[in-house]
């Protein structure tokens, strides 16, 4: 997957708001004028839906390995990101 990019500079705040804003507008004007939709950026946030069981095997899971729920599924999915590639 590639990475959009808007790069963006200035002297002042001022300067970085108005070059900011112009690559903003920049970008967008290009996905229009390719006819694809502009990318979304992810936040890193995902809430997930599980059964309550899993939940508290993943809290036993984390405890007795001193690490967390979030790690515990960030390393699941990063083993199966890397399976699928």
């Amino acid at each position: 997957m590639t990475k959009d990019s808007i790069t963006y500079e200035g002297n002042s705040i001022a300067e970085l708001r108005a070059d900011f804003e112009a690559g903003i507008e920049s970008y967008i004007e290009g996905c229009e004028a390719m006819g694809v939709k502009p990318r979304k950026s992810f936040n890193g946030v995902l809430n997930v839906r599980i059964p309550s069981d899993i939940h508290c095997r993943l809290a036993l899971l984390a405890e007795d390995s001193g690490t967390s729920i979030n790690a515990i599924i960030r390393e699941t999915l990063e083993q199966r990101l890397q399976v699928a590639v």
